[in-house]
């Protein structure tokens, strides 16, 4: 004989049956070979509850989603770091290549359009990526960086921590696309004469 419980009494079965029909899911036992199959008890189905986001983010533009998204991961926006992060993704989304060599792509493009040096630029973003690490946003950030949020506070260089938001951000516009889609952030090239 097999033992179940069902609402927390515990009994002996030979044979257990499940029947559905729309909501109603209907349990029968058959206690022993002669016995007739008797309904246990009637547990009504309900589909599962959608999850809830912790993150509230705007999908209207691209603009507004990144706003929406740094400030939802409580990123100080007073700091100069804020505007470098913000940037470095934009940059990143229109060309993925640009984190094989961060010094020598990035830091050195963000410089010359916030005109200031280098060296400034990656203390920023350093400081900015240890503020959203170590702040209050826990739920926020175990949602939108998933399994990688672990592994974050170890590993949380610049290259690694931008690359990281472009992927998940891509993973979140897959999804769900932006009501007014997304146009390159970068110049177009020169015409040729």
């Amino acid at each position: 004989m097999n033992r179940l419980v069902i609402n927390n009494e515990e009994m002996s079965f030979r044979t257990v049956e499940v029947s559905m029909q729309e909501d109603a899911v209907t349990i029968y036992v058959q206690t022993d070979e002669n016995a007739e199959k008797t309904a246990v008890s009637p547990v009504t189905a309900a589909p599962a509850p959608a999850p809830v986001s912790v993150l509230s983010l705007n999908y209207q533009n691209f603009d507004l989603f990144l706003t929406s998204l740094l400030s939802a991961l409580n990123t100080p926006a007073h700091l100069s770091g804020y505007q470098y992060l913000r940037r470095s993704i934009e940059l990143a989304m229109d060309e993925p290549l640009m984190f094989t060599s961060i010094s020598k792509t990035l830091y050195p493009r963000l410089a010359e359009e916030f005109e200031v040096g280098t060296p400034l630029i990656e203390r920023s973003l350093i400081g900015v990526i240890m503020k959203i690490l170590k702040g209050e946003a826990v739920e926020e950030m175990k949602e939108f960086f998933g399994n990688e949020y672990s592994t974050l506070s170890a590993r949380r260089n610049n290259a690694y921590v931008i690359s990281l938001f472009v992927t998940h951000i891509k993973l979140l516009l897959a999804g769900r696309p932006l009501e007014t889609p997304r146009t390159s952030s970068l110049p177009l090239p020169p015409l040729a004469d």
